[in-house]
């Protein structure tokens, strides 16, 4: 219920209102509506890099320096989150098979964390044009996401690209 309020209230913002506010305000919508300890948006900058550009949670302000990746395809979670047009549910980030999946700097970054969503902002064109993140840590009680709560987040999603879609490239960067 949560997650559907945050899209009406970004439904409810004119296209051409900042990027920034639409941003803080779906990180704030996902955190709260499913409980995370911390979400992270990732933005891709000119020259393909995805860096993080704004975060809430227990240590997001010390690593989001280190958060960021190329666009260039990698065989890991990050990569096949952002050629996806719908998000992707992780439940058990230690599984050996998943953290063969998973990016050294993720790893050093978020070593707690036991599961996560990643959920890709395309636009019309095909071009992914950010990724939010959010988690559960170990301490946390263990949870999957519905498909209800998916396809929520999904719509999030998608409400979401019409913002970067009036955002000049400049602006972008200042993220």
């Amino acid at each position: 219920d949560r997650i559907r309020a945050g899209v009406e209230d970004l439904r409810a913002l004119p296209s051409d209102n900042a990027l920034a506010p639409a941003l803080t305000l779906a990180s704030e919508t996902v955190l709260a509506g499913l409980g995370f300890a911390r979400t992270v948006v990732f933005v891709r900058q000119s020259g393909g890099m995805f860096k993080a550009r704004m975060g809430f949670g227990p240590k997001v302000d010390a690593v989001m320096p280190r958060l960021e990746f190329a666009g260039a395809f990698q065989p890991d979670v990050f990569h096949l989150a952002i050629a996806n047009s719908v998000g992707i549910f992780i439940e058990n980030a230690r599984d050996p098979k998943m953290v063969a999946r998973l990016p050294d700097w993720y790893k050093h970054s978020f070593a707690d964390a036991h599961s996560f969503v990643l959920l890709p902002v395309m636009l019309d064109n095909q071009s992914t044009v950010a990724l939010l993140y959010g988690d559960w840590l170990h301490s946390d009680q263990p949870r999957r996401i519905s498909q209800q709560e998916m396809a929520a987040l999904n719509e999030l999603s998608r409400e979401l690209r019409r913002f970067f879609a009036h955002t000049p490239v400049t602006e972008l960067e200042l993220l």
